[in-house]
């Protein structure tokens, strides 16, 4: 499209983003009932069903696919895993910790907090952070979902943020 030039984008498109610097795509999925002044890429997003939280040690294999996973969907342009402050909290130590949300309220780091905030990132918002994050609804596979949560979790043990 020329600049200049206005275009129209239906539900169930897919608008590619180069990520500068990056060496990246995201593609993100414009969702059923978005609307002009809505967020795009979140509107009409369906909840994650209840999840069944992980216990035990973990899974090192799913872990390294997770990591794998966020290196190549473009979480890290924004998301650190080293405790480094970024545009976006860092995953560093994040795992369990109890972090401020915008409107005063706080939430448990969980499978189920995670997954809703891939799927449905304005429904907390994690203060001192601007809502930025795409919903990936449809654009990662369910299973690719536990991986980035378990390599997330992997994080937990090395420190980092515990309030928001």
């Amino acid at each position: 499209m020329s600049p200049g030039a206005k275009g129209v984008l239906l539900a169930g498109s897919v608008i590619t983003v180069l990520l500068a610097g990056a060496g990246g795509v995201m593609h993100l999925f414009l969702a059923k009932g978005a609307r002009p002044g809505g967020n795009p890429v979140t509107a009409g997003a369906p909840r994650p069903p209840e999840v069944a939280e992980p216990t035990g040690p973990i899974d090192q294999a799913l872990a390294d696919m997770g990591d794998e996973l966020v290196a190549t969907k473009g979480c890290l342009t924004c998301h650190s895993t080293d405790g480094s402050p970024g545009t976006a909290a860092t995953w560093r130590g994040l795992w369990g910790s109890t972090v401020r949300l915008e409107g005063g309220r706080s939430a448990k780091v969980t499978k189920a907090f995670i997954l809703r905030s891939m799927t449905d990132p304005l429904a907390d918002i994690h203060e001192g952070y601007i809502p930025q994050m795409p919903a990936y609804t449809g654009l990662l596979a369910a299973g690719e979902m536990d991986a980035i949560v378990e390599y997330i979790r992997s994080l937990a043990g090395e420190g980092g943020e515990s309030g928001g």
